[in-house]
């Protein structure tokens, strides 16, 4: 069904290229390198909760958004092929939102927002994060994801 809905969800972008990926990927990173120069490296207290949950939500965003980017391409049945490059950013990016969900959901910090933390599951990064571990050799990229 994933493999499904992820070959519904490529035609419903025909128009999507390589360039226009990269692109998206580009002014991604863009905008977060300006949040990050703007308002957040000027905080340097991490001990701020409010802070430092905005920060966590920031890299979540950031790294999401990576996934969301290359969705229509990341199973079987997408007409392009992607590279190990790009795999290895998504994988990492699939890892990192696992992670900071977790920092999120665990610690002492943002004990006050938990309750919001806890009614989100990225299960997208979850299946994405599991699919590409079975695929690559034993790595240390692959046990901090399994660790993830």
């Amino acid at each position: 069904r994933l493999i499904a809905a992820a070959s519904a969800m490529s035609s419903l972008c025909p128009g999507v290229d390589q360039s226009s990926i990269a692109e998206r990927e580009h002014m991604l990173m863009e905008v977060y390198q300006r949040v990050e120069h703007k308002f957040l490296q000027h905080v340097l207290d991490e001990t701020d909760p409010l802070y430092w949950v905005a920060a966590m939500i920031a890299r979540v965003i950031v790294a999401k958004m990576c996934l969301v980017i290359y969705h229509p391409m990341l199973f079987p049945g997408s007409e392009y092929e992607l590279t190990d490059e790009i795999r290895q950013r998504i994988y990492v990016a699939a890892i990192e939102v696992i992670e900071y969900n977790h920092k999120l959901n665990t610690d002492p910090r943002c004990k006050q927002y938990r309750w919001l933390f806890k009614t989100y599951t990225n299960w997208h990064a979850i299946a994405y994060t599991l699919i590409e571990t079975c695929r690559r050799p034993w790595t240390a990229l692959v046990e901090r994801g399994w660790d993830a």
